[in-house]
C-alpha cells in the first residue's frame, strides 16, 4: 500500500558489535567488489526467460550460524539480463516494476511480512530498498536491488530477531561497490534535496544520507543528517531529516490528522517500536507533534517531533538507553530553525 508516510523509515540506532576482519570476495566475475562477515560459497546458474533470452547468474551467500552476531544470513546476487529485457538506460517507470516483481515474489512465497520500501541510488544507478519483517523468526529482511546497466544486483541481510539495526548490516552494504561501470548522470525526473533548509545543532561529526520513498502522491526524496551515538556505551542517537513536497500540497485541517497518524505509524512499524505518548505542541508559531517511544523491549527509548511547515515535512529524532527527554535532547530538539 502507498502512504503518505514520508519519513524516517529509515533514520534508526544502529546498535554496536565487536568488530572482526571482515572477507573481501573475488566477486569480478559479477564486476562487484563486497565483503563478507565470513567466507561465503558462490553459485552460478542460467534462467531461460523466453525462447532465445537467457539470464546468467551469480550467488554469494553465507549463513551466519554464531547466535551472537546479529545478522543470520549475507548474500549478493548478479543477474545479467538480455539487454533487450531491461536496461539501466530505461525510463524509471520501466524498471521500477522489475523490482516491484521481486519484492512481490518474496511476500508470495509466504511467512514475510512487507514493511516500507523506498528508493535509493548507487552511483546514478536506479535502486530500490525493502524492509520485510521475519514472521517467523522475528528477525527484518533488508532488501537492496539496483540495475546497473543490464545487471539486476541484490543484497539481502537476514536480522536476528533482537538486532534490526545494527551496523554490521552498514558494512556490508557500504562495502559493496561497482568495478569498471562510471558514474550513470541519467534523469530519472526526481527532485533532489542538496542542502538543508534548517539548522540544528548536534553533539559531533554527523552523516547525511538522501534517498527516495514512494508515497501516494508520488516520489519524494528524504534529506537525513545524523549523528551514530553509541547506545551501548550510554550515548544518545540524534537525526534530522527533511522532505519537499509538491507546491500543490498543503496540510489542512482537513488533512492534518490523518498525515501525522500515518507518518508515526510508519515510523513506529519500521522500527519495531511500541508507542508511549504522543503530544500536540507550539513552538515559534509552528505546531508540531511530539511523541514518545519504546523499542528492543524497552531497552531503547525513542523521542520524535514531527513538523509540518509550508510543502515541506521535518521530523527530529533522539534515541537513547535512558527513558525520558532529556536535558540533551532538550537543546537538541530547541536548536531546530529555519534558514531564511
Amino acid at each position: 500500500m502507498r502512504q503518505l508516510i514520508f519519513l524516517f523509515l529509515i533514520s534508526l540506532p544502529v546498535i554496536t558489535f565487536a568488530q572482526k576482519e571482515w572477507f573481501p570476495v573475488d566477486a569480478s566475475a559479477g564486476q562487484i567488489e563486497i565483503s563478507f562477515y565470513e567466507q561465503p560459497y558462490e553459485k552460478m546458474d542460467t534462467i531461460t526467460l523466453a525462447p532465445g533470452l537467457v539470464a546468467t547468474m551469480i550467488n554469494w551467500e553465507k549463513e551466519i550460524e554464531d547466535p551472537s552476531h546479529p545478522n543470520a544470513l549475507y548474500s549478493i546476487v548478479v543477474t545479467d539480463l538480455p539487454a533487450a529485457v531491461m536496461h539501466s538506460d530505461s525510463a524509471y517507470e520501466m524498471i521500477e516494476p522489475l523490482f516491484e516483481s521481486s519484492a512481490s515474489a518474496i511476500v508470495a512465497g509466504g511467512g514475510i511480512e512487507y514493511l516500507s520500501s523506498k528508493i535509493q541510488m548507487k552511483d546514478g544507478y536506479p535502486g530500490k530498498n525493502y524492509k520485510f519483517k521475519m514472521q517467523e523468526t522475528g528477525g527484518m529482511l533488508e532488501l537492496q536491488m539496483f540495475m546497473v546497466k543490464n545487471q539486476l544486483i541484490q543484497l539481502s541481510i537476514v536480522t536476528r530477531p533482537e538486532n534490526w539495526f545494527n551496523k554490521q548490516i552498514d558494512q556490508f552494504t557500504n562495502s559493496f561497490k561497482l568495478l569498471g561501470r562510471g558514474q550513470n548522470n541519467i534523469d530519472y525526473g526526481f527532485t533532489y534535496i542538496d542542502k538543508a533548509s534548517f539548522k540544528i545543532n548536534f553533539p559531533g561529526k554527523t552523516k547525511i544520507e538522501s534517498m527516495f520513498t514512494d508515497t501516494d502522491i508520488g516520489k519524494l526524496n528524504l534529506r537525513i543528517e545524523m549523528f551514530e551515538g553509541d547506545m551501548k556505551n550510554g550515548e544518545t542517537f540524534y537525526m534530522a531529516g527533511e522532505t519537499k513536497y509538491p507546491e500543490s500540497f498543503k496540510l489542512t485541517d482537513e488533512n492534518r490528522e490523518a498525515q501525522y497518524t500515518k507518518s508515526i505509524k510508519g515510523a513506529l512499524g519500521n522500527t519495531n517500536a511500541t508507542l508511549v505518548e504522543r503530544k500536540t505542541l507550539n513552538r515559534d508559531g509552528y505546531e508540531y507533534v511530539e511523541v514518545y517511544a519504546s523499542m528492543y523491549e524497552g531497552e531503547v527509548h525513542a523521542v520524535y517531533q514531527f513538523f509540518w511547515i509550508g510543502n515541506a515535512g521535518y521530523m527530529l529524532g533522539a534515541m537513547s538507553p535512558e527513558k525520558g527527554k532529556t536535558k540533551k535532547m532538550d537543546a537538541f530538539f530547541e536548536s531546530f530553525k529555519l534558514l531564511k
